[in-house]
C-alpha cells in the first residue's frame, strides 16, 4: 500500500503536533513524573502518565521518528511499541483535523496533488501495523510496571532499527 502525498502530509502535520504537544509537558513535568502528563487526557496514556521528562521526550521523539520516515519518502514504520502508539494517535488525530478542522486540514494538503486514494485512515490502520497488540496500553487505566514503560523503546527484530545517536528535535 502506497501512502498518497496528501495523506502523507496530514499525517506528517499530525506527527508533528503531537510531538510538539509531548515535548511541551514533558517540559512542564517534574523530575519525578506526574504534573502535565498525569493530566493529559490523549496524547500520553494514562498508562505512562507518572513518567518523568527523559521517558516523555523519548516518547516525543517517537512521533518525530515516523515524521522522518514520511520526509524520506518511506511507510512510517513502527520500530517500537511507543511509535506504534504515536502512529495510532497520529492517524485518529489526522482524520479528526480532517473531519473537525476542514480549513486546517486543506491547508496542510494543499501543496500535494489529490488522489482517489487520499485519506483512507481504515487502511492505514491495518497496513502499517504487524499487529494491534498495543491497543491496550491506549486505554490502559493505570500506571504501568517500570520494567513495562521501558519495553516501550525495545526494537522490534523484524524492522530495521533507529539511530542510537539520534538526538531529540528540542
Amino acid at each position: 500500500m502506497v501512502i498518497t502525498p496528501r495523506t502523507a502530509a496530514a499525517l506528517d502535520a499530525a506527527l508533528g503536533r503531537l510531538a510538539d504537544e509531548v515535548y511541551d509537558i514533558a517540559e512542564w513535568t517534574p523530575q519525578g513524573g506526574g504534573g502535565p502528563a498525569a493530566e493529559a487526557d490523549t496524547t500520553v496514556p494514562a498508562c505512562m502518565a507518572d513518567r518523568g521528562p527523559w521517558f516523555l521526550r523519548c516518547y516525543a521523539r517517537a512521533f518525530d521518528d515516523l515524521a522522518c520516515d514520511l520526509a524520506a519518502g518511506r511507510r512510517p514504520t513502527p520500530a517500537c511499541t511507543a511509535e506504534e502508539i504515536a502512529l495510532d494517535l497520529a492517524i485518529q488525530d489526522a482524520e479528526r483535523c480532517q473531519q473537525d478542522e476542514p480549513d486546517v486540514h486543506a491547508e496542510q494538503v494543499a501543496a500535494h496533488p489529490s488522489s482517489r486514494f487520499d485519506y483512507r485512515w481504515s487502511i492505514l490502520q491495518d497496513a502499517l501495523f504487524q499487529d494491534k497488540d498495543y491497543e491496550g496500553l491506549l486505554y490502559h487505566p493505570s500506571p504501568l510496571p517500570d520494567v513495562d514503560a521501558e519495553d516501550w523503546f525495545g526494537e522490534f527484530d523484524n524492522v530495521p532499527t533507529r539511530d542510537p545517536e539520534r538526538g531529540f528535535r528540542r
